[in-house]
This record gives structure tokens, C-alpha cells and sequence, in this order.
């Protein structure tokens, strides 16, 4: 009782000062589509005990990925061999995505949520398609800006990482991670924008060859990036 009259007193000494209640701050929410480029990235080993003729098409190279949407996970491939060419394939394919949104507009962020959907996935390579789509991915970072161009077009190193909570959003019911941290790091100059990495779950080559045809792959898409700005400290942004 004692904190609402101290309270209810501070407002009246307010309104009696100024001759008005305060303002109340009126924020607004922008949904930004991804800027141009939402892309993947993949690296490979792979190894084989001899000339390889029967090797199968599938796993041999990435998996299709439609524009506007981005690969995480993995995938294992292994061919044993037989005669009258007994040779073993083995391989591992990691991939990454990238995904990267136009903040130049903005100073500071009162909230920023990154929501996307997952299209499809599989727990085998070239296998069927589960059903309701998993997602794999377990890892959000911001990219370096760098590029490793090992076994596979690129790579993206990436730092401040956090977890992705686990997922099985589509389109109609999307996942959702909070950046708000992110994205005023990107705002405020304190970390160039080069966009997010999505990784996981796993983030490097295991320490031997597969010998099985297992994999852990999503296929992401339908990025928007909601935020909500006070638009008095934010005068490039639309008003």
C-alpha cells in the first residue's frame, strides 16, 4: 500500500511539474526478408581402397537445395565393396547455411526474433523423406566474414553461438530463435554484419570414416526477421 501511494504521488508531482501525463513510447515492428543470397555451404572426406567403378551417384555430391532455402546437418555414405572390383567407398558431407539481413536502417533494437521453417529432412542418405520434417540444426552464429575453401566450394567460420532450440516448425507453425543480442551487436558496430551461420549437430569430421549411410539433414527456408525499435532513436528506419 505504501509503495502505491509513493508511486500514485510520484505520477501526480509528474502531471503537477509539466502540466501533462508522460508520453507513453509508441514502438513499431518492421519484418524484414533476407537480404539476396540465402545460400549453403558444405565440405567433404572421403576415402577408397582401390579403384572405385560401382560407386553410386547418389552422396557423391551435395544434396539439391532450392533457391531461397539452405541445408544443416550431415550425411553418410558407404559403398562396400565387391568383386569383381572390391573396393570400399567412404564419405562425410557437413553442411552449413547462411543467411544474412539488411540492419543498416536501425541504431538500436528493442527485440529481434529470427523465425524460419523446416521444409524437409532426412535420417538416412538419399533415403525418404521424414515426415513431419526434423530439425537438425543446433547451432546459430554470426559469421567471421571468412571463408575456408577446403573440400567444397566454402566455409564459414563463425563466433558468439548460441543453441538452437530443438524444432519441427513448418510454415504455418515456424521456428523461432530470440537475436536480439545479435542484431545490436550488428546495429551498434560492435561486430560486422556478414549475416547467420546455422550448424549442427555435427561440427566437424568424426575421427573415422563412416561405415553406414545415416544422416541428420534439414532443409531450411522461409526467413523473417521480426524487430521492434523505438523509431525516436532509430531516424533511418521507416517512421
Amino acid at each position: 500500500m505504501q509503495r502505491r501511494f509513493i508511486l500514485g504521488s510520484a505520477v501526480v508531482l509528474l502531471i503537477t511539474l509539466t502540466g501533462c501525463p508522460p508520453t507513453p513510447i509508441a514502438l513499431k515492428t518492421v519484418v524484414l526478408s533476407p537480404s539476396p543470397g540465402v545460400v549453403f555451404s558444405y565440405r567433404e572426406h572421403d576415402s577408397n581402397s582401390g579403384p572405385c567403378f560401382n560407386v553410386p551417384t547418389y552422396g557423391t555430391g551435395p544434396e539439391v537445395v532450392p533457391p531461397g532455402q539452405i541445408a544443416v546437418g550431415w550425411e553418410d555414405m558407404f559403398v562396400p565393396g565387391a568383386q569383381p572390383f572390391p573396393c570400399n567407398y567412404q564419405q562425410q558431407m557437413l553442411y552449413r547455411g547462411h543467411v544474412q539481413f539488411d540492419l543498416r536502417r536501425f541504431d538500436s533494437i528493442a527485440d529481434a526474433t529470427l523465425t524460419y521453417a523446416a521444409f524437409q529432412s532426412e535420417n538416412q542418405t538419399a533415403g525418404p523423406r521424414e515426415n513431419p520434417p526434423q530439425g537438425y540444426a543446433t547451432v546459430l552464429g554470426m559469421a567471421t566474414g571468412q571463408a575456408d575453401y577446403g573440400n567444397g566450394p566454402m566455409w564459414w567460420p563463425y563466433d558468439n553461438d548460441v543453441a538452437l532450440p530443438p524444432c519441427r516448425g513448418n510454415s504455418f507453425t515456424p521456428c523461432s530463435v530470440d537475436v536480439s543480442y545479435q542484431s545490436n551487436q550488428w546495429t551498434q558496430q560492435n561486430h560486422f554484419n556478414y549475416g547467420f551461420i546455422m550448424a549442427g549437430p555435427k561440427l566437424d569430421y568424426d575421427s573415422g570414416l563412416p561405415q553406414d549411410n545415416n544422416a541428420q539433414l534439414t532443409w531450411y527456408g522461409n526467413f523473417q526477421l521480426t524487430v521492434l525499435y523505438n523509431p525516436a532513436l532509430n531516424p533511418r528506419a521507416p517512421q
